[in-house]
């Protein structure tokens, strides 16, 4: 009798701790993830105007340009995190490796171009729109 409350006791501890371990180390991060795929859309949509416009006040373009620096640096770190993202890319849960470079990639040079002249706005357009492509961001209307 008293064997079988130990290995009760174990089993559910055992279960509890893998439990928390699956949490704190696969889904946690992938929520982070998530969040911040969550962060650039909005900024995105939020500073469209300036992006996709020549805008003259630098103000608003410096503190756009560390905005956007700052999501890509967060996408590639949080992405980085995740254990297994390989095997949750295949069964498509998460973007490829690839896509998510790209994606950072292009937030930089979004970063870089925005606001600044009609034709690099005018990149800067497609480049949002591949973005949302590669990053898998629904568009709600």
């Amino acid at each position: 009798m008293e064997n079988q409350v130990f290995y009760t006791v174990l089993s559910g501890t055992l279960v509890f701790v893998l439990g928390q371990i699956l949490q704190k180390f696969v889904l946690e991060p992938i929520q982070e993830y998530k969040k911040t795929i969550g962060k650039i859309d909005n900024q995105l949509k939020f500073y469209c105007n300036v992006l996709i416009n020549a805008v003259s006040n630098e103000e608003q373009i410096v503190k756009l340009t560390d905005i956007v620096r700052a999501l890509s640096c967060d996408l590639e770190s949080i992405y980085k995190q995740i254990p297994l993202s390989g095997l949750f890319s295949k069964i498509r849960v998460l973007e490829t490796k690839s896509d998510v470079a790209k994606a950072a990639k292009l937030l930089i040079s979004i970063s870089n171009s925005g606001g600044r002249s009609d034709t690099r706005a005018l990149r800067c357009d497609d480049e949002i729109e591949k973005v949302r492509k590669l990053l898998k961001i629904e568009s709600l209307n």
